[in-house]
């Protein structure tokens, strides 16, 4: 072999991409270009490669200790299709070679069209993750300065000439005694790593930027030196290191780890994310600045108080808002956690301050609506209190004015009419019987002297009787009672006098008791009373008929003016009833709006996983705690040991100078 080029030989063996890749194709020239340059060959020579899916023939050089493949933009081997999950599968270095670990992906991690869930690689292992098909390669690192990697070819290739180019050159016949060389090779599934071939094989040489031998570590000295330099320190490291083991088991049995709560939630922020909200209008956005709200001091002091916590201090929320944590994961997911001294109080306090957000945040999306919505009640009612009004109006001036209404006024001139006739009948009434009136009067007259000698032969019992009534009265003044001997004298006389006077009126003396019962005169009287009677009938119906007339006439000259007040009334009525309608007609729409808005408020979020905390086995946390302080105390050891030696090479010095 020319030893002036730089390079590593290739041993054949086949890289599965359904045929072997020849000298100056892209794939393999990218793997020994990073076989070449990278600074650590063992990482170097560990690659997937890709066999089928969306980018056949890419190499993925394997060169961290974890890689994790998966769709998630964090991956170290991203794999952008549907069938591929966030984080699918993880690499781990294991020793010369690798494992590989299903992280509990959907569709499975397979090798060799085998589902697994952990498996050890080997050379030339097929790996399915999804859609992608990968072919696992790795070798061992060579000991000589001198590089050399060999790899067949499955069909001859013309040599190239071209500076850089592969060029043929004949295989070594045999390698030194002790040395190695690095075989990248594909093995079947069933069978065991492909060997090399027989010597005399064609095998191509890559040139590439020589790799610079590296000094042998002698490892068992370096591990002499460690042990060494913790040997002088060894008492320190260990008081250090048993207090730090104890200070940590006294921390956990002293100071309970905290529970951290954690929840996982969807909010749908845009009307137009909403199914819900198909057909309606679109001028709402729910939960705007959502990580910012849900950490809000006002919400956090608002919680503390449902839970019954009063006067909370400022101190006390900030500690509790340094604790609360809210942040977005997805186009619409969320997830929160908080941490507190128990489970219970970090669940409680969670579920409160959640229901708390998401209401908080719908009331004042909704707020302009629920604004439009008092708004439009309050001029309804007021609305309602003006029609209220004019119907009394109208029905006060109905009852008032009902002659004067517009359709009384055809009634009201048949009315007078009328009116106008039986004024006429009733004044030639009052005439016919003032006629009559006086006839009987002139006919009473012819027999009025017989009464007048009666009342003047009763005088004389009118005159004895005033004068009794005057001493009764007297004696009733003087406080005597009915039963007083005079006052019952004074009454039997009284009567008597009145029997006597009532005779003479009504028998009269000697030949006027005669005349007295003639038939003529009570007959007389009797047509002298009944003409009385009829006139003043007359007189009164006229009177009755003189006074609706003037009344109608009034009204009759009031009625354009009561009219125009009437239909001024009715307007006025029409006009509120028709605003009322179309207030009506828009609060109804609006109602229905914010009833539709608050009922797809279960469409616009989703509480995917409910406050929940997730408890760390205790001997985990003792560990981490031990170990924790056997850790600090075992670098505390250290520096006390090299201050203890630092503080003997000043005073050697210092004595050494005095």
């Amino acid at each position: 072999m020319d030893q002036t080029r730089t390079g590593r030989t290739v041993v054949p063996g086949a890289i599965i991409t359904g045929r072997t890749m020849g000298p100056g194709e892209p794939g393999l020239d990218k793997m020994l270009e990073v076989v070449g340059s990278s600074p650590d060959p063992v990482a170097a020579q560990a690659f997937l490669v890709v066999l089928s899916g969306g980018e056949p023939g890419r190499l993925h050089q394997l060169q961290r200790p974890e890689m994790v493949i998966g769709r998630s933009k964090y991956a170290d081997i991203r794999i952008n299709e549907r069938a591929m999950s966030q984080q699918h599968a993880k690499l781990v270095r294991w020793g010369d070679h690798h494992r590989i670990y299903d992280l509990g992906s959907t569709n499975g991690t397979f090798v060799n069209n085998q589902r697994i869930t952990e498996a050890e690689l080997f050379p030339g292992d097929t790996v399915r993750t999804g859609e992608t098909v990968f072919s696992y390669m790795a070798g061992s690192q060579p000991t000589s300065s001198e590089h050399t990697m060999a790899i067949g070819t499955a069909r001859s290739r013309p040599p190239s000439t071209g500076g850089g180019a592969l060029a043929p050159i004949p295989y070594p016949p045999q390698q030194a005694p002790g040395a190695t060389s690095t075989h990248l090779a594909r093995r079947n599934p069933n069978t065991g790593l492909v060997a090399a071939p027989p010597p005399g094989a064609r095998v191509f040489e890559v040139p590439m930027p020589r790799v610079g031998p590296e000094p042998e570590q002698d490892l068992l000295g370096q591990l002499l030196k460690i042990i060494a330099f913790f040997s002088r320190y060894w008492l320190s490291i260990l008081i250090c290191a048993f207090l730090g083991a104890a200070g940590g088991f006294a921390f956990y049995k002293l100071k309970k780890p905290a529970a951290k709560a954690e929840f996982e939630l969807s909010l749908v922020p845009k009307a137009t994310d909403n199914p819900l909200e198909a057909g309606r209008r679109m001028n709402f956005e729910f939960f705007r600045s959502a990580q910012q709200n849900f950490v809000r001091p006002l919400l956090i002091l608002e919680t503390l108080q449902e839970l019954g916590e009063e006067d909370v201090p400022e101190d006390r929320v900030r500690a509790i808002q340094k604790r609360l944590e809210f942040q977005r994961t997805g186009e619409f997911s969320y997830s929160g956690a908080f941490d507190a001294a128990t489970a219970e109080e970090a669940i409680a306090f969670l579920e409160v301050h959640l229901r708390l957000y998401l209401k908080q945040e719908v009331d004042k999306t909704l707020k302009a609506l629920v604004l439009e919505v008092e708004t439009l009640e309050q001029r309804l009612r007021e609305t309602e209190e003006s029609i209220t009004a004019t119907e009394q109006a109208v029905l006060s001036f109905r009852k008032e004015h009902t002659q004067g209404l517009p359709e009384q006024a055809q009634e009201l001139a048949s009315n007078l009419i009328a009116l106008g006739t039986e004024r006429g009948r009733a004044a030639s009434e009052v005439a016919r019987t003032s006629a009559e009136l006086r006839l009987s009067k002139q006919r009473l007259k012819s027999e009025s002297p017989i009464i007048e000698s009666r009342l003047e032969m009763a005088r004389p019992y009118e005159n004895t009787i005033a004068d009794v009534k005057r001493q009764l009265a007297e004696a009733k003044a003087a406080g005597k009672g009915n039963q007083h001997p005079e006052v019952v004298a004074l009454k039997s006389q009284l009567k008597q006098l009145e029997d006597l006077r009532d005779d003479v009126m009504q028998n009269g003396t000697g030949t006027d008791i005669v005349r007295a019962k003639n038939p003529l005169y009570k007959d007389a009287r009797l047509q002298a009373d009944a003409a009385e009677a009829a006139h003043a009938i007359a007189v009164a119906e006229l009177n009755r008929l003189t006074n609706d007339i003037e009344r109608s006439q009034e009204i009759a000259e009031q009625m354009p003016e009561l009219q125009a007040e009437y239909a001024e009334l009715v307007r006025s009525y029409e006009a509120s009833k028709k605003v009322h309608d179309a207030l009506f007609e828009k609060l109804s729409a609006s109602r229905t709006q914010l009833d539709m808005e608050r009922a797809s408020v279960t469409g616009r979020f989703d509480v995917i996983v409910p406050p929940n905390v997730k408890l760390t086995p205790w001997i985990r946390t003792l560990a981490i705690r031990v170990g924790a302080g056997l850790i600090a105390g075992f670098i505390f050891g250290i520096f006390l040991g090299m201050l203890r030696d630092l503080r003997r090479l000043v005073a050697a010095r210092l004595a050494a100078r005095t």
